[in-house]
């Protein structure tokens, strides 16, 4: 199953990443606002475009990692739990070594965001590993 972010008041915040998502697929699940909110995320600013994605990560088994870079969009007021969105998927496979470094990159994910979009990670494994992972992403203000 994907894994996001511990909750704030979880002392291993905002590093680990171990409240389970329930569902190995995005969209098969629900995350409550409350508990959402309390997570690591970034909150789009400005109407944009994600140019490119790029993720450096490690594990310390020969698991593939898979990293889901995904978007909700919340309604104020609304209590209602929100379906993230898949906006890509970027997998790298573990070295058995927290030292041996594996990068990758999207320069095409060609994906419209919205002013107020929350963008978060979502990670998942093959097999039983502990991974270290940085995303960075690239938008452009050109639309």
């Amino acid at each position: 199953n994907y894994h996001y972010a511990a909750n704030m008041t979880d002392g291993q915040s905002p590093n680990e990443y171990n409240v389970d998502y329930g569902a190995s697929t995005l969209g098969n699940a629900e995350l409550a606002v409350g508990d959402f909110f309390k997570v690591k995320s970034f909150v789009m600013h400005q109407k944009c475009t994600l140019n490119t994605i790029t993720m450096l990560a490690n594990a310390t088994s020969n698991a593939t990692i898979t990293v889901a870079l995904c978007k909700v969009t919340f309604v104020e007021g609304s209590t209602t739990d929100v379906t993230p969105i898949l906006l890509n998927e970027l997998s790298i496979t573990g070295q058995s070594s927290n030292d041996n470094l594996q990068s990758t990159r999207n320069l095409t994910p060609e994906t419209s965001l919205a002013a107020g979009d929350v963008l978060f990670a979502m990670v998942k494994a093959s097999t039983a590993a502990t991974t270290y992972f940085k995303l960075a992403v690239e938008v452009g203000y050109d639309n």
